[in-house]
């Protein structure tokens, strides 16, 4: 390679240290257009190897070179190949070069030297930077700019201007059009004065003449006419040239549009607008795309939202939001793209965030050549009808729940209800006829009888009792801090008999230490009946689980039996009131289906949630979910009138618990309102807010399912003073309870 090239094997060492690593493409170039040396950087470019160079005879005449248009060029006349082989330097050549294994297209900055040995050439150097990034760039800056100059002229907008030295005017090609001037050079400039309106002529004058005393810049409207009588509204915005040397004005450009449709369109929206601004109903007016040129003062009542807020923008933009209907909104965007009508209704917000409905009706507007101007929508505030319909729904489902409950009353009346009492009454009447007749073991054995089926008669009135207290909301959670182990070890006791005489073994495993916030006597209710379930369908000399483990919201208590299981439609309707009997246990056990409704209410009570699973023949799992204390409350605000008052209510809870949930109306979400289980609300302030608040739940369909009402004060401090502890967010339930607010 040195022979062939006369390059000796030191200067080839130093190519390969300066430029085996460079960013650059390097080549390098014996005096006779043979090859010496090339780098990984210009391999990649060229996606040919040394190799595949050296086996070509004119390595040089193979490089396939593309110019800007993306032409090929025969390599002979291209300047690089001419630089390399007329041994002249050639300085940044942009220019296109394919790889040879890709086929992609690169741009390249190229630069050539000659290097010179004993004042005699040597060799000839050529890098390659990658300019492709630029050029695409410089590519894209071309398009823009033309699309630019596209725009000025589909904009009609003219421009000329005026040199104080030469007093001479010149006029873009859309100046002639709006002044319909048919010669090919402007008119002096006192000429094109008297195309401008009489009244207007010293207007401009005077605008003119302090843009080029004073260097200002001035924007104004005036009419021009024409000798047919017609006139012309220009709006034109003139701009000093201002020259800093000689600190004078050497020119004035000055743009030009003829806006006279628009304003006669605008004059006719005012006339419009005068029409309509008494309406009671809401009206807004639209461009052709739907963006707002004009709305009444109905519209402004309404949402809260002044013309200037809202000029330019779409309705749906600010107006629509998490509760508005995504199919009406598809709807009404296909009949604006149709250009068709539409009457619907819809679900909006206001500026403040407060949801209201509206019936709406929207029809395009043409002008006398069928050619669209503006969209205009009529609308009538509906909230109350849609508030009433949704009372109406809720009414419904409260009929069909308290029709479910009487059914399922019924049912427990007539079928478990009347087992046990037709057995006692049974054996009752046994025992007075055959009374002397009957030994002192038959008669123990009879009442032994009679009190199972009494306690189980008993048990089943408890649970019906409690059952329709919870439907009714006589029952209110009662959460405290409570050690969930001390309720368990006392379930398991009191169930320890029931499990013996099935041979059922129960383990209980503890594997936390944190306190649970749970109604007590709810959760020994819920533990009764999720064990005794258990022991109800376990087999003989079987076991049940029961454990208690942290989670990071809260703590989980589970129950898991291994006897008979269920099927998923068993599963599915477990917490249904209507489902139509229960199921008897392993041993014929009979029970009314009410605890395992019981339960879940319960937990549902105390913002908990109880989960099961099941499999036929493999027995079931019951997961309670129950809220650590500073969980608890993350369901729940707390709202007040004012920020003074707020403050005045928080520091009777001093503890950090409490700041999360407390806003005022201003600064709570009602959009968010569905997500809270209950809401405890101050009224010292305004009585008025209890009905206000209970019409924004109604209104919003809100999943509230307590609305408390704290009391005055007063009354909280006293509760205070009576403590000689500061209140937590344990006491909070009590003190609600305690008032005659709820």
């Amino acid at each position: 390679m040195s022979q062939q090239t006369k390059i000796s094997q030191q200067t080839m060492q130093s190519f390969n240290m300066a430029y085996d690593d460079a960013p650059m493409g390097v080549m390098i170039f014996g005096l006779d257009k043979s090859l010496a040396y090339i780098n990984a950087k210009a391999e990649s470019i060229f996606g040919r190897k040394y190799s595949d160079f050296s086996a070509d005879h004119k390595p040089l005449e193979t490089i396939q070179f593309i110019d800007l248009n993306k032409v090929n060029i025969p390599v002979e006349t291209h300047p690089v190949y001419k630089s390399i082989v007329q041994q002249t330097p050639l300085n940044e050549y942009i220019t296109g070069i394919k790889n040879k294994n890709t086929g992609v297209l690169s741009w390249l900055q190229v630069s050539t030297k000659v290097h010179y040995r004993k004042s005699k050439p040597y060799y000839i150097q050529v890098c390659f930077i990658d300019y492709t990034g630029q050029f695409k760039e410089l590519q894209s800056l071309k398009t823009e700019v033309n699309l630019l100059e596209n725009a000025q002229e589909q904009s009609q907008v003219g421009v000329w201007e005026y040199n104080l030295k030469t007093r001479k005017l010149h006029w873009s090609r859309q100046v002639y059009k709006i002044f319909r001037y048919e010669n090919n050079k402007p008119p002096a400039f006192d000429e094109y004065l008297k195309m401008i309106h009489p009244d207007d002529v010293n207007l401009l004058k005077s605008a003119i003449k302090k843009c080029i005393s004073k260097a200002e810049k001035y924007e104004l409207r005036y009419r021009i006419c024409f000798p047919t009588g017609e006139q012309k509204i220009i709006e034109s915005i003139g701009t000093p040239v201002y020259n800093w040397q000689t600190k004078q004005v050497d020119a004035i450009q000055v743009t030009v549009m003829d806006i006279t449709t628009e304003v006669i369109r605008d004059n006719e929206l005012k006339q419009l607008a005068l029409a309509v601004e008494s309406s009671r109903n809401i009206v807004i007016i639209t461009d052709v795309v739907g963006r707002i040129v004009w709305v009444n003062h109905a519209f402004t009542d309404l949402t809260e939202y002044e013309l200037l807020e809202v000029y330019g923008k779409k309705p749906g933009s600010f107006l629509q939001g998490e509760k508005t209907n995504l199919d009406t909104k598809a709807e009404i965007r296909q009949a604006l793209k149709n250009r068709q009508p539409i009457k619907t209704e819809i679900y909006n917000y206001s500026k403040s965030g407060r949801g209201y409905w509206l019936e709406l009706d929207i029809q395009p507007i043409y002008d006398e050549k069928n050619h669209l101007q503006n969209f205009m929508a009529i609308e009538s505030d509906i909230t109350q009808r849609k508030k009433r319909e949704f009372q109406l729904q809720k009414a419904k489902e409260n009929l069909k729940k308290a029709n479910e409950t009487k059914d399922r009353f019924f049912s427990i009346i007539s079928h478990d209800l009347r087992s046990p009492i037709s057995t006692i009454k049974g054996y009752l009447n046994y025992i007075d006829m055959a009374n002397d007749e009957l030994s002192k073991e038959d008669l123990l054995e009879y009442f032994k009888v009679i009190k199972r089926q009494t306690n189980r008669t008993h048990q089943l009135l408890e649970s019906m009792l409690l059952w329709a207290q919870t439907q009714s909301g006589q029952i209110q959670a009662m959460p405290k801090l409570i050690d969930p182990d001390v309720n368990i070890e006392e379930t398991l006791n009191n169930l320890q008999s029931v499990a013996d005489l099935k041979d059922v073994e129960i383990r209980f495993q503890n594997k936390t230490k944190r306190h649970a916030f749970i109604d007590p006597f709810m959760l020994n209710s819920v533990l009764n009946n999720l064990i005794s379930n258990a022991i109800k369908f376990s087999h003989k000399n079987s076991h049940i689980d029961v454990m208690l483990i942290e989670k990071k919201s809260g703590i989980e208590l589970s129950v898991q039996d291994y006897g008979v299981g269920m099927n998923p439609q068993t599963k599915k309707l477990l917490f249904k009131p209507d489902r139509k009997k229960s199921r008897k246990g392993t041993e014929g056990e009979k029970g009314a289906g009410l605890g395992l409704i019981l339960a879940h209410d319960f937990i549902k009570h105390n913002n908990g949630e109880i989960l099961v699973e099941s499999a036929e023949g493999k027995g079931t799992k019951f997961v309670v979910k129950i809220s650590f204390v500073e969980n608890f409350y993350s369901n729940y605000v707390l709202l007040a009138s004012t920020s003074k008052e707020l403050n005045r209510i928080k520091k009777l809870f001093p503890v950090k618990d409490i700041d999360h949930i407390c806003y005022t109306f201003e600064t709570f979400d009602f959009e968010k309102i569905e997500d809270h289980q209950a809401i405890f609300m101050s009224t010292e302030e305004s009585l008025d807010n209890k009905d206000f608040v209970m019409d924004l739940v109604s209104s919003n369909n809100a999943n509230v399912t307590h609305l408390h009402f704290l009391p005055t004060q007063q009354k909280l401090t006293a509760v205070k003073k009576s403590k000689d502890k500061a209140i937590d967010l344990s006491d909070f339930t009590q003190i609600i309870s305690q008032s005659n607010y709820q």
